[in-house]
């Protein structure tokens, strides 16, 4: 299956100081918009195989609606500068506005899925009206979306993915049951690490998922945790001040795995305690490489300095 939306996976944690926000690998917004969103501004969900792709238009024939009604040919206007990623001969998913042909297509080209074969048009078929009937329902489109995230197809798992990482769209939604499911299934080392890396973002906007993946990355860091996944829990749990952050930075800063070291290393600039100082001492004085002694250094005087500016201002606001 041909699924072309853009599934930037490489960070979703918003909200916190700013300093602690510019210290993140930093969110792409992903460049395809939620299912449900692009569902609501379409009058017509379709199924139809490209006769013909012009400058102007897309020639659509043998289709069926989804959702509201549809000829069985019809075309679709295009902007020449928004090519479809179609070829001849493709059965793609249509969203579709307007009142007659030609239709408006209310996608944009990165979001654009196309079928694979009969049974991948069978799987959206009802995944689109699933989705369609929870579409209002905050909690419920959250469960759909999970749930196609870790039952579906790899098809249906995208677009859950991407469901997903529509935090904006879960606040008021994300209890602490389902915060609680998601890290269950970030620490699940047999899922697909996509998969993985979105639950810990969802995982880590409720107080108790963050501290589930901190005892997690605490326990697992020796015997090997994704960098990714640890740095999305560490800095949430430094953001929030959460009392288990540190000994999860503590035990990053113990690794020899480079990739593990460099997470520990960046972020040990927003601990608060002393031992995370000590460590950083530790690093800048006593390791064989000069690269790591260079970083520790680095971090630490950041370290002192933020620790120096925060007594500063608790003595001016005695």
């Amino acid at each position: 299956m041909r699924t072309r939306a853009v599934l930037l996976l490489s960070g979703l944690l918003a909200c916190g100081p700013a300093a602690l926000a510019r210290a993140q690998h930093g969110f792409v917004p992903p460049a395809d918009r939620p299912l449900h969103e692009r569902l609501a501004e379409a009058r017509v969900v379709a199924f139809g195989t490209v006769e013909r792709v012009s400058e102007s238009r897309i020639a659509v024939r043998d289709a069926t609606a989804a959702l509201g009604s549809i000829e069985p040919a019809f075309e679709v206007k295009r902007a020449p500068s928004r090519p479809p990623p179609w070829i001849e001969g493709d059965r793609v998913l249509l969203l579709l506005s307007g009142a007659r042909s030609p239709y408006r297509w209310v996608e944009n080209p990165v979001e654009v899925i196309v079928l694979d074969g009969v049974d991948g048009e069978a799987r959206f078929r009802r995944a689109v009206r699933e989705l369609d009937a929870v579409r209002t329902d905050g909690a419920a489109r959250r469960d759909l979306y999970a749930r196609w995230c870790d039952e579906g197809s790899d098809d249906l798992r995208a677009v859950g993915l991407r469901g997903l990482l529509d935090v904006p769209g879960m606040i008021g939604s994300l209890d602490e049951t389902f915060a609680l499911d998601r890290a269950r299934v970030a620490a699940d080392g047999r899922r697909p690490l996509a998969v993985r890396r979105a639950a810990v973002r969802v995982a880590t906007r409720h107080p108790a998922g963050i501290t589930v993946m901190l005892e997690f990355v605490r326990r697992a860091a020796e015997s090997g945790v994704d960098p990714e996944i640890a740095d999305i829990a560490v800095q949430a749990g430094l953001r929030t001040r959460n009392p288990v952050a540190e000994p999860a930075l503590l035990a990053l800063l113990a690794q020899d795995e480079p990739e593990l070291r460099e997470v520990g290393l960046r972020l040990a600039v927003f601990a608060r305690g002393r031992e995370a100082e000590r460590r950083l001492s530790e690093l800048a004085v006593g390791h064989p490489e000069e690269a790591v002694r260079d970083e520790a250094m680095t971090a630490l005087k950041k370290l002192r300095r933020s620790r120096e500016k925060r007594e500063g201002q608790a003595r001016g606001g005695a």
